[in-house]
């Protein structure tokens, strides 16, 4: 082996350790990392307790805190809002707090 192949095959295995570090900075690094938005716990515990009260698959669309009836909803059409009741397990999400 000629003393280019030899700096060629190095060149290409350090290249390679280069990128496994790399993937492995990629892959490790994050989870250590704090999350760049700070949330209040008190949003937290918010979304903790909608999700509770709501049964998985449940659909609802709230705009400006009123119930919007999906199946007659036309996006494109003019938006008329008109206070719907609520269910009783349900108003304590439109509260604000």
């Amino acid at each position: 082996m000629s003393e280019r192949e030899s700096r060629e095959l190095l060149l290409h295995v350090l290249l390679l350790l280069l990128l496994l570090l790399l993937l492995l900075l990629i892959l490790l690094l994050p989870p250590l990392l704090p999350s760049c938005m700070q949330v209040p716990s008190s949003l937290r515990d918010a979304v903790a307790a909608n999700q509770r009260m709501l049964s998985p698959g449940a659909n609802f669309l709230f705009l400006n805190g009123m119930l919007v009836e999906i199946r007659n909803f036309e996006f494109y059409s003019e938006i008329t809002y008109t206070a719907l009741p609520l269910p009783a397990d349900i108003s304590p999400l439109c509260t604000a707090h």
